[in-house]
């Protein structure tokens, strides 16, 4: 068995809002290589092996929303205690309103998630590959 995650070079982030400076950071020396769905799954064909390609969106709204908004990461504008995997739940708990109001932003960013995993543009791939037999 092979597992590798990896990045995907249609992150929402660099393909769909081309955030310029998202992707000054984005094409960096620790990822020599950027991939697609399609062509891993091919290369990885010819090389023997049978792969299951997933989709993978290891960020929350929250963090799309702070590059769109402050072409930054939320938790770099301020909001270093907000993990970027962190669900949006900014009602502090005993508000008379937190346990609505988190419950709809929650599903909305579980909702966008989806969204990205149906569409490809996602951070990662996630990849589980056998070896043929021969």
């Amino acid at each position: 068995w092979l597992y590798l995650e990896l990045p995907n070079v249609h992150d929402a982030r660099n393909a769909v809002y081309m955030i310029e400076q998202f992707r000054r950071g984005y094409y960096q020396k620790a990822h020599i290589t950027y991939w697609q769905a399609e062509t891993l799954g091919n290369l990885l064909s010819i090389l023997g092996f049978e792969a299951r390609i997933s989709f993978q969106e290891r960020y929350s709204l929250y963090n799309h929303l702070g590059w769109l908004l402050y072409a930054q990461g939320y938790e770099a504008n301020g909001h270093q205690n907000t993990p970027m995997r962190t669900p949006l739940d900014p009602v502090p708990e005993g508000h008379p309103l937190s346990r609505a109001v988190n419950r709809v932003l929650r599903r909305l960013d579980s909702e966008y998630r989806v969204q990205m995993i149906t569409n490809g543009i996602t951070d990662a791939l996630q990849v589980m590959a056998q070896r043929r037999e021969i």
